[in-house]
Order: C-alpha cells, then sequence, then structure tokens
C-alpha cells in the first residue's frame, strides 16, 4: 500500500510540473519553449502512459487498440 501511494504521489507531482511546463510554453509561445522543457513534459506522459490500465479508465474507449491512450503525437517531440 505505502508503495502505491508512493508511486502516485510521484506521478501527480510529475503531472503538475508537466502542466506548469505546459502552461509556462503557452504564456511564452511554444516556439520559445526549450528542449528540456520539452523532453521532460514527454518524459512524464510516458511514465503516466506506462501505468495507464484502460481497464480502469471509464472513459476509455471500448473496442480498437488497447494501447492507444489518447493523443496522435508521436514519441519525439512537440
Amino acid at each position: 500500500m505505502h508503495q502505491d501511494l508512493a508511486a502516485l504521489s510521484k506521478l501527480l507531482a510529475d503531472q503538475i510540473e508537466a502542466l506548469s511546463l505546459a502552461v509556462q510554453g503557452a504564456h511564452n509561445g511554444y516556439q520559445e519553449t526549450d528542449r528540456e522543457h520539452q523532453r521532460r513534459i514527454w518524459a512524464v506522459q510516458q511514465e503516466v502512459t506506462k501505468h495507464y490500465d484502460p481497464k480502469l479508465d471509464p472513459h476509455a474507449p471500448k473496442g480498437g487498440d488497447p494501447d492507444h491512450t489518447g493523443g496522435d503525437h508521436d514519441k519525439g517531440g512537440m
């Protein structure tokens, strides 16, 4: 139980960080977003995707590609 709570806490902190970076990028213009911020946002996305279970998501599409977790972005950048 403790390990699950620690993992959840880290995921939430990472998502808050990614949202903060995204808001900062939107405010300043995405062209000005540096590569480190882009890399960090994608690292958080990949970590969240590892922990995503569509069986636990009431909004997950039924059928289709079980590996597709939303978004049509490539894995390389913004």
